[in-house]
């Protein structure tokens, strides 16, 4: 919601030319994790609770910059096109496993589990409900987004994982997991737009 990704948004909702109906909008997720967790976790010691290493003037003001961007977000929409729906949803509650993502000769990870050995944070059930914690607190920022806004739908989502099967890295779910996922947006959609035709007759037209 800044730089250039702020004004290619603005110049798709200012192009008159242009209609959008719904605009699918996911964010936040990445202001909290990877290099940005350790700015919110204090360095551990014995005997500390999970909520004593948590950095709350810190992650209090990610939070109002987090709720700043949604609020960016739906004023550009109220000034150009203040029919479009905007649809969001709150991240699943991740574990911090450790896991990476391998693409090809890549591995990409280290988002989570690794930020909190570097305060010290070893034992798992205080990451967990550190992470939970914080996300669960992203998912009532959405819901008051949602009742602050008209026109925006927050697609419940959390919950929707099992924390033992449907996660293929610290961030990512599997390719059953994200089909979860996809059922409930595809509802919410459909919710709103009755007659929005099913992403395998959408995927079958493009083939033909």
């Amino acid at each position: 919601m800044f730089g250039q990704q702020y004004e290619t948004l603005r110049r798709l909702f200012s192009d008159v030319t242009l209609q959008i109906d719904g605009f699918l909008f996911s964010a936040g997720g990445n202001d909290l994790v990877a290099e940005n967790l350790p700015n919110f976790l204090n360095t551990y010691r014995d005997g500390m609770q999970w909520m004593d290493c948590i950095n709350m003037p810190f992650l209090d003001r990610r939070f109002l910059e987090v709720q700043s961007a949604y609020q960016r977000l739906a004023d550009l929409r109220d000034a150009y096109k203040p029919q479009t729906y905007i649809f969001t949803h709150a991240y699943d509650l991740a574990v911090p496993s450790g896991d990476e993502v391998h693409i090809l000769i890549f591995t990409k990870g280290g988002w989570l589990k690794k930020q909190f050995l570097k305060k010290g944070i070893q034992d798992f059930p205080i990451q967990q409900q550190i992470v939970t914690y914080m996300l669960t607190r992203f998912a009532s920022l959405m819901e008051e987004f949602e009742s602050q806004h008209n026109r925006i739908v927050y697609v419940r989502t959390q919950g929707t994982l099992d924390s033992a099967s449907d996660w293929g890295d610290e961030l990512h779910p599997t390719t059953e997991g994200f089909k979860k996922i996809v059922v409930k947006i595809e509802k919410a959609l459909k919710t709103v737009f009755p007659v929005l035709p099913k992403p395998s007759a959408i995927l079958k037209s493009i083939d033909e």
